[in-house]
């Protein structure tokens, strides 16, 4: 691990952390959980299932979304961007700006009035 790990500052819930483990080459997730003024830390144990049984689930989030909201936040700031979809959506706004701003500069050069 490259620093020392200080888990997001959350009343109660979740909080992500993501870091290069250049030893190791992976990206290491530590999941917080802090509740009643304490944080742990959780570990993933990978328990033997057979096929057709409903195992316990490996976290619970709330519905509120916000413990969702907090892994992405975390992806994010590490550098995880969304699949193809979004990178459209991001271009498509970036050629609306530059359309904007050549209009800009085209009624300026005209000495029109903008509408």
């Amino acid at each position: 691990m490259s620093m020392l790990w200080h888990p997001t500052q959350v009343e109660h819930g979740l909080s992500f952390h993501l870091d290069n483990n250049f030893s190791c080459q992976t990206v290491d997730l530590r999941i917080a959980k802090t509740s009643a003024g304490q944080t742990r830390v959780g570990k993933i144990e990978f328990v033997e299932t057979t096929p057709g049984s409903m195992p316990e689930p490996t976290l619970q989030l709330g519905h509120s979304g916000s413990d969702l909201q907090y892994l992405f936040n975390a992806l994010w700031e590490f550098g995880f961007r969304p699949p193809e979809r979004a990178r459209k959506d991001d271009i498509l706004s970036a050629k609306d700006d530059h359309l904007d701003d050549l209009r800009k500069i085209l009624f300026n050069q005209l000495s029109l009035p903008e509408n």
